[in-house]
């Protein structure tokens, strides 16, 4: 699998769920659906999990609600509700002033749950160097800030990407829900979810370095602003403090 890691703008808006439909056929000429989605009703979708390891004290969560500029993530995601052998990801998910940058590495639920217990040992393992350096980097910071599983975050993406530009990537995210996840160090298992309230479907638009024209045009013709979203964030204020202020329309 090849190395995932660059520098991209990720621009985030609220979107009312009753244009996403009209949002898409204005810009189709443009995008076309993620070969790694199904087709569901006319539109690609698939369902993405991830559980988000942060501090006991969330040092993670309070450095986006504080607005620190550059700072970390650290999640394992599946694209499904995974089983032993499910391919899951390691990721580190950076931000630089206004860029992205992604150290992602796959491994099956298995070989995660082993190497985060240290019932497995990377140097143990015979791995590409570009699987190895960013778990490695992954299970570093797990062990030095002792990191734990605070919360699972879940939801429906209806992704695209640029027919020109492939690295142009348009998203639509919808049903979020959260599982509490607090006092459970095991991942991916089935329990209680509960919905996040959100005043709108979550657009996201991913490119390298120049805005496309027909991206401006999204914005000029809904009228929508760029917002400081976090599903993280948000999962959180509902998981831990069962309430969500953070969430502004």
């Amino acid at each position: 699998m090849a190395k995932e890691k660059y520098g991209r703008y990720e621009l985030k808006y609220f979107l009312p769920m009753n244009r996403a439909k009209e949002l898409i056929n204005q810009v189709e000429m443009h995008i076309q659906p993620d070969p790694h989605a199904e087709i569901c009703e006319g539109l690609p979708k698939y369902c993405i999990q991830s559980v988000y390891l942060d501090t006991e004290d969330l040092k993670l969560y309070y450095e986006k609600i504080d607005g620190l500029r550059d700072r970390r993530k650290f999640r394992i995601r599946a694209y499904c509700r995974p089983d032993t052998d499910t391919p899951v990801f390691f990721e580190i998910k950076y931000r630089y002033n206004r860029q992205v940058m992604k150290d992602r590495a796959m491994f099956s639920l298995d070989d995660t749950l082993c190497l985060l217990e240290n019932e497995k040992r990377l140097d143990e393992m015979d791995l590409p160097l570009h699987v190895r350096k960013p778990t490695e980097r992954f299970c570093h910071y797990f062990n030095l800030m002792n990191l734990t599983p605070i919360v699972t975050v879940k939801y429906d993406r209806i992704p695209f990407i640029g027919k020109i530009d492939k690295q142009v990537r348009l998203t639509v995210d919808t049903n979020l829900m959260f599982i509490d996840h607090r006092g459970n160090r095991r991942l991916f298992e089935p329990n209680v979810e509960e919905a996040v309230p959100l005043p709108g479907a979550i657009l996201e638009m991913k490119f390298d370095k120049l805005m496309p024209e027909w991206m401006r045009g999204i914005l000029r013709s809904f009228d929508i602003r760029q917002q400081s979203i976090s599903k993280y964030a948000y999962c959180v204020e509902g998981a831990v403090f069962n309430k969500y202020e953070q969430i502004v329309a």
